[in-house]
């Protein structure tokens, strides 16, 4: 019996820009330009410091899965990438000036199709809704940006990476959002877009999963098989009732 639905948020629930190369990440970089200035032997230009920090925090994420998924340390690879552009930055402003790096990422965050009406005809069902994110950075922010568009108030456990020190598909990241919502993990289905991290993950942990394809045409990966698979969010629904069936 399916009593919970755990969604995964970037490419499933909003959009989401990339790390590296992205118009968020050159908007951030020239948000911390001033103070990169001021503490530094040289100045990059905004493009430098772009790319320098995508990179680092691409290879960073890059590196976590393709190790033992521990969440990366953020700050530490965010002051490394710093000092190799000949900046000091005082340790007491990385983490103010990470909030503003990261800020372009979350205002650009932006719903994917009909997600307000789907949840909330889900929580009129009496599901018990989740969401289980891998992040980087800005759990604050996150948070602020998932209430002012007005997903937030659906969820009845939201965990992420960076508060739990895992990254999906970690088993242990499933199993704690599936107790957070008061039920065992054979009653939660996991809807994400990465039929590795969220799919594969998923099913290793017991919980059911729903792969949500970004393109119609897309094959999952050799040896990945969802329970069931989407297109639209407006489909979550009737693909949870079909595997109550």
């Amino acid at each position: 019996m399916i009593l919970g639905i755990v969604f995964d948020l970037g490419d499933t629930l909003v959009t989401q820009e990339s790390l590296a190369g992205s118009a968020a990440c050159h908007e951030g970089a020239g948000a911390i330009l001033p103070v990169i200035h001021e503490h530094g032997h040289w100045f990059p230009s905004q493009e430098q410091l772009a790319a320098a920090l995508g990179e680092s925090f691409h290879e960073a994420v890059v590196a976590a899965y393709d190790g033992d998924l521990a969440q990366p340390e953020a700050e530490r690879v965010f002051l490394e990438a710093l000092r190799e552009l000949e900046c000091e930055l005082p340790p007491k402003l990385a983490r103010p000036t990470l909030d503003t790096y990261f800020q372009p990422f979350y205002d650009g965050m932006a719903p994917i199709g009909e997600i307000i009406p789907m949840l909330t005809f889900a929580r009129s069902l009496g599901l018990r809704l989740g969401l289980l994110a891998n992040i980087l950075w800005g759990e604050d922010l996150l948070r602020e940006r998932l209430a002012r568009l007005g997903i937030a108030n659906f969820m009845a456990a939201m965990l992420l990476s960076s508060e739990i020190g895992w990254m999906k598909p970690y088993p242990t990241t499933f199993r704690e959002i599936a107790r957070r919502l008061g039920l065992d993990p054979s009653e939660v289905v996991m809807i994400g877009d990465d039929p590795v991290v969220d799919v594969l993950g998923a099913r290793r942990a017991g919980l059911k999963a729903v792969w949500k394809r970004t393109d119609p045409g897309q094959e999952p990966a050799p040896g990945v098989a969802a329970d069931l698979v989407i297109d639209d969010i407006r489909q979550v629904l009737p693909a949870v009732a079909e595997m109550m069936i």
